[in-house]
């Protein structure tokens, strides 16, 4: 009788043991998936005209390389132009995502990858050249740049962050954006949120400039949980396009 009793105790250490590793590896886990997924657009350091070329985005989450994206495309101009064309990347694997291009100009290029993965949504811009580019052309080019041109660091996008966020609560979403440390005035701000525990629970909201660089709109959120508020800044007049990855929890 005392051997069962022994047995039984044993038993249930055991099983409590595993349930407790089981629960900690599982938090482990949700830590890690809450990183923010990092994107780096690859391209060849030379690109000749009518000679084909592949353009990458290497996808990563801390430490991991991604290979599960649910939708990853390439937006591709040429400078000046202002039809863009869309292509959809083809998973490489390990956290390798492609296109194929044939330029057929001379010039300089932009691309942006838009990468959807986790939860989260990614648009790094890269700027590249093809072939030459005449030196009156890169001239203008600069200048049109210092006149109008979006520089990396050049833009800042703050969030005024609630001391607490509840379900079903009206919530504000307020942002300040500044561009070259002035107010940016008359942008195209909206916000993409996400909750980190339903991918496909995706809500898109539309901005109304408040003042002059202040942004809002109202929402409130049905569920608990980790949520991630993408904010996208758009300016096509002086080629702003820029985003802000920001986590909040909703309880």
């Amino acid at each position: 009788m005392k051997k069962a009793i022994i047995a039984v105790i044993l038993l249930i250490g055991i099983m409590a043991g595993c349930a407790s590793q089981n629960e900690q590896e599982h938090q482990n886990g949700s830590r890690e998936s809450l990183e923010i997924i990092e994107v780096t657009i690859q391209t060849p350091e030379t690109i000749n005209p009518n000679e084909e070329v592949t353009i990458k985005a290497l996808v990563t989450q801390g430490n991991e390389k991604v290979d599960d994206a649910n939708e990853v495309k390439f937006e591709v101009w040429k400078d000046g132009q202002e039809e863009h064309e869309m292509l959809k990347g083809a998973n490489e694997g390990k956290g390798i995502y492609s296109i194929k291009k044939t330029f057929t100009e001379n010039g300089k290029y932009y691309v942006i990858s838009h990468v959807t993965a986790r939860s989260m949504h990614a648009m790094p811009k890269k700027e590249f050249v093809v072939g030459t580019v005449e030196e009156h052309d890169h001239e203008a080019a600069e200048n049109h740049e210092d006149d109008h041109g979006h520089h990396d660091g050049s833009i800042e996008i703050e969030m005024a962050m609630d001391p607490s966020y509840v379900i079903n609560k009206e919530t504000s979403l307020k942002t300040t954006v500044k561009h070259e440390d002035a107010l940016l005035k008359g942008a195209r701000v909206r916000y993409e949120i996400i909750s980190h525990d339903d991918s496909n629970n995706v809500e898109w909201l539309e901005a109304k400039e408040e003042g002059d660089g202040i942004y809002s709109a109202t929402t409130s959120f049905k569920q608990q949980g980790t949520y991630h508020i993408q904010i996208h800044v758009n300016k096509e007049d002086q080629e702003i396009h820029e985003h802000k990855v920001i986590m909040i929890d909703v309880k």
